[in-house]
């Protein structure tokens, strides 16, 4: 931008109308993580309650260039493993047998 002036140099892309989704990502999971929350109380059914979870998701996965600084910190990467290991874990344990079924004694 031209100092003095309001307007940028020829060639310079003018700043996007939705800037703002960018400029303010944190905030924004955090308000729709928040209405996430609140909404699994307010709505009645799960489908309408999960819509703001959806949106989370998709706007994560859609500015994941932009979380990479995030996604390489140690805590992150320590989380991640730990979710992945716990349902691993369900593949190689043994099955509970629950016996639901009343033994009679024979005679």
């Amino acid at each position: 931008m031209i100092r003095g002036s309001g307007e940028a140099p020829p060639g310079t892309p003018r700043s996007a109308p939705f800037r703002f989704l960018i400029d303010y990502r944190v905030p924004l999971c955090a308000t729709l993580m928040i209405v996430a929350l609140a909404s699994t109380f307010v709505l009645g059914s799960q489908s309408a309650s999960s819509f703001a979870t959806y949106i989370l998701a998709v706007y994560v996965l859609l500015g994941a260039a932009r979380w990479r600084g995030v996604f390489l910190d140690w805590g992150v990467l320590l989380l991640v493993a730990l979710l992945v290991y716990l349902p691993l874990t369900s593949i190689w344990s043994a099955a509970w047998v629950v016996n639901v079924s009343p033994r009679i004694p024979n005679r």
